[in-house]
């Protein structure tokens, strides 16, 4: 019975590995700062209407970049992975740079993002090139961090921030204007809380 209880075990263990691997990539969230605010401010059709317009924008960046992929949207958030941080860095400065030249009305949308490279457990489609989700700390901490940005602001960890600076380096990044690195220091993030 033993190795009948066994056998069955590893069935379940490889068929989660089919379905699951892991992968080092570079993580990105991103958030609509003060939605809630918009939709009071200019009423759901018409806060609804500018969500919807900057989702466009987004998706519309992201499809300039071969080896990213959305892995999700929730409401006006968007989470995202790229293969290389400098591609996550280029695609965040670019929608912030087009962000600021839409038309400044009653209501500015402001995002703020954070950038974190991570080993995650991908968890796979069948049959789809697409993932179905990704899980780990490392998420959870891109989300921490995403969390900490203000509007207009990108965060980068450590190693993303080192990368992206360096490959980005004298680099014309159309439409962006002033290009400024910051270091903040440490910081002991939770991703629990």
């Amino acid at each position: 019975m033993d190795a009948e209880i066994a056998l069955q075990h590893r069935a379940q263990v490889e068929e989660f590995r089919r379905r699951h691997r892991t992968g080092l990539v570079t993580l990105v969230f991103t958030d609509l700062v003060g939605s809630t605010r918009l939709k009071q401010l200019l009423g759901d059709r018409e806060g609804v209407a500018l969500i919807q317009h900057h989702h466009a924008l987004v998706r519309e960046i992201l499809g300039q970049f071969t080896e990213a992929q959305e892995i999700s949207t929730a409401g006006d958030s968007f989470f995202i992975v790229f293969v290389k941080p400098s591609d996550a860095a280029r695609f965040a400065l670019q929608l912030q740079a087009r962000l600021r030249t839409l038309p400044q009305t009653a209501a500015t949308i402001l995002d703020r993002i954070g950038i974190h490279i991570g080993e995650v457990v991908i968890e796979e489609r069948e049959g789809a090139a697409k993932p179905r989700d990704l899980y780990g700390v490392q998420v959870d901490i891109a989300a921490r961090v995403m969390s900490l940005a203000d509007g207009d602001q990108i965060l980068l960890t450590r190693a993303a921030f080192d990368n992206a600076r360096q490959v980005l380096k004298g680099e014309e990044l159309g439409g962006v204007k002033e290009l400024q690195w910051l270091n903040y220091g440490p910081y002991v993030l939770n991703p629990k809380s």
